[in-house]
């Protein structure tokens, strides 16, 4: 078959930790642990500098000028320092969209992976497949087309305006909403009857990084900075009672800024005791979430996890294999069958077939898909 249009990468390395945390006490803490990711990619910033790229920072609502040189970084890390008077309550670092190098040569597809997608993402109705059909190929997207995870590509049209192939994001939300009440309240800070008011000086915190696997030389390559993210992973919750986090190489954040308490492209709600908000490669959980899921054994035998070790604060850390970008896709299934009857959907996650997936790592099952005639899935559990 012949490849139409340009063609890009759509997986990231991420790492995402969220905590309730007391404002006065834990934000300037939490604000370095951010500036230390700055400093972990500011190599590769500046590397893609250099082939022309740009950058957008924000902190609380002002926007930052375009990010371009080294100089430019220098003066927004020192925006963000911790000599300011206040405690920094949100920032983010970003990259709007892909440049023309960014695409993927035509002869490196898989042609099995570009068939597929062409077909999935087919917006001429003459060329419409059955519904049953497209939620099985859907599924298997999701699922790992293949063993390898090799190929993994789709066309510009399949990523929407405002994506963002680099994210890194420092947000506090404050209990003000209805959705937020259900968060602290499951957390356990904020009881049924007890009011918000009571509870003013706690945050949710969310730190989210997502770096495009294209910048470490494509599929293949070891991520560098597993180590360093691992670590930092068990290091944050191990610090804060009431938090959970994740490593993971999985489809780009696409709508990361409209749902901060929500995982896998707004599918997902966040959980600290009596759910799990997020599945990853690596995930922190805490005690009460690892005891909901029959205990350390039981996410060996059940779970899928390779690797699951105590960690300080009441946390338990698990990882499904040595290597992040190596895991085999029944391991998917098995992690994703043992963690769905702990996860809640967001009530208004909908999603469009002719965009990318909202990952390529679940492990969901048909049962889990609901599709319509005109193309928009959600995930059911």
């Amino acid at each position: 078959m012949k490849i139409k249009g340009r063609w890009y990468d759509p997986i990231s390395y991420q790492f995402s930790f969220t905590c309730i945390c007391n404002a006065r006490h834990d934000l300037r803490e939490l604000t370095g642990s951010w500036l230390r990711f700055l400093d972990d990619v500011r190599p590769f910033l500046l590397q893609e500098m250099e082939q022309g790229r740009a950058f957008q920072g924000a902190t609380g609502q002002a926007v930052f000028p375009t990010i371009r040189t080294e100089q430019d970084l220098a003066l927004y890390v020192r925006h963000l320092g911790p000599d300011d008077s206040r405690p920094m309550t949100q920032a983010s670092l970003s990259s709007r969209g892909f440049l023309p190098r960014d695409a993927i040569p035509a002869k490196a597809l898989n042609p099995d992976w570009a068939q597929a997608v062409e077909l999935l993402t087919e917006t001429d109705p003459a060329d419409k497949l059955p519904k049953g059909q497209k939620k099985e190929m859907l599924r298997r997207f999701m699922n790992g087309f293949s063993e390898g995870f090799g190929g993994e590509a789709f066309p510009s049209r399949c990523f929407p305006p405002s994506f963002t192939p680099f994210h890194m994001e420092f947000r506090t939300i404050r209990c003000q909403t209805e959705k937020d009440y259900a968060l602290f309240r499951e957390s356990g800070v904020l009881g049924e009857g007890d009011s918000a008011k009571l509870f003013s000086n706690y945050r949710c915190l969310v730190i989210r990084v997502s770096v495009p696997r294209a910048w470490f030389h494509g599929e293949g390559t070891i991520f560098p900075l597993q180590k360093t993210w691992t670590s930092r992973l068990k290091e944050l919750c191990g610090r804060h009672r009431i938090s959970t986090g994740s490593v993971k190489m999985d489809v780009m954040y696409c709508w990361s800024l409209e749902e901060p308490l929500c995982t896998h492209q707004r599918t997902f709600k966040l959980g600290f005791r009596g759910r799990i908000g997020d599945l990853g490669w690596a995930m922190c959980m805490t005690d009460e979430q690892a005891a909901m899921l029959g205990g350390r054994e039981k996410l060996r035998s059940d779970a899928g996890f390779d690797l699951v070790e105590e960690v300080a604060n009441s946390h338990v850390y698990a990882q499904l294999t040595p290597d992040l970008t190596q895991i085999q896709r029944n391991k998917l299934v098995v992690q994703w069958t043992a963690m769905e009857p702990f996860m809640a959907v967001s009530e208004h996650q909908v999603h469009n077939i002719l965009d990318t997936p909202i990952s390529l790592r679940l492990g969901v099952q048909p049962r889990n898909i609901e599709l319509t005639e005109d193309g928009l899935y959600s995930i059911c559990l």
